[in-house]
């Protein structure tokens, strides 16, 4: 077992924090996009957008890890991972048949 310094340990404990308190702040933002979204998009596209915009910023925020501090980079993977998991969730609970008719540009009664 190798003893760090305490400056080390001190960092490494703050980048342990960080990082478990990543997905609660992918939820937190996931649950704000959904309050936003709810308000200003029709309410049968509010999960295909929402989907989609996650996705978007899952994959962003992954591609831009890579310019990241590496003290950073845990952090910002782990929220990237969270951000795209809740997007392909939204995706899958998205009913095709009534957001069809609004891409279509038909309107059609259930």
């Amino acid at each position: 077992m190798e003893i760090l310094p305490p400056d080390h340990r001190k960092c490494a404990a703050r980048q342990e924090t960080i990082i478990e308190s990543a997905p609660y702040v992918a939820a937190v933002t996931a649950a704000a996009a959904t309050a936003v979204f709810a308000l200003v998009v029709p309410p049968l596209l509010v999960l295909p957008v929402l989907s989609v915009l996650l996705l978007a910023l899952g994959f962003g925020l992954s591609a831009i890890t890579r310019r990241a501090p590496p003290a950073l980079a845990p952090l910002s993977r782990y929220v990237s991972a969270t951000l795209t998991f809740i997007g392909f969730g939204a995706a899958f609970l998205t009913d095709v048949e009534q957001a069809l008719p609004f891409f279509e540009g038909a309107r059609r009664l259930p």
